[in-house]
């Protein structure tokens, strides 16, 4: 059976290990307190998964990249609707078309 002092020094360390500064283990290269990774994942990191607000789209995506996927590459029926939607409001204005930007001009 343990000691008090071997007891203590379990729980020292337990509380040690769970405060222990580690990287994001996703890449973003920011140092959290080992016991709030899940959160920082979850909440705050760039890397971080997050779900298409798109109907009808059930990808996740990286944080980093959801605002373009909504915009310009979500594959959701409500997207391609909404597209045609905007497309012929613009053209019906007078406005020039194609508005959307191609991939070949977000990446440069």
């Amino acid at each position: 059976q343990d000691s008090a002092k071997d007891l203590r020094t379990k729980l020292a360390n337990n509380q040690y290990n769970g405060m222990q500064d580690v990287l994001c283990p996703l890449g973003c290269g920011k140092r959290i307190v080992s016991k709030l990774i899940e959160k920082h994942i979850v909440e705050e990191c760039e890397y971080g998964d997050v779900k298409c607000s798109n109907r009808g789209c059930n990808l996740m995506i990286p944080r980093n990249r959801i605002e373009s996927h909504e915009k310009f590459f979500c594959e959701s029926d409500w997207s391609k609707h909404h597209i045609a939607m905007v497309t012929l409001a613009r053209q019906r204005q007078g406005y020039p078309t194609p508005w959307r930007l191609h991939k070949k001009h977000l990446f440069q």
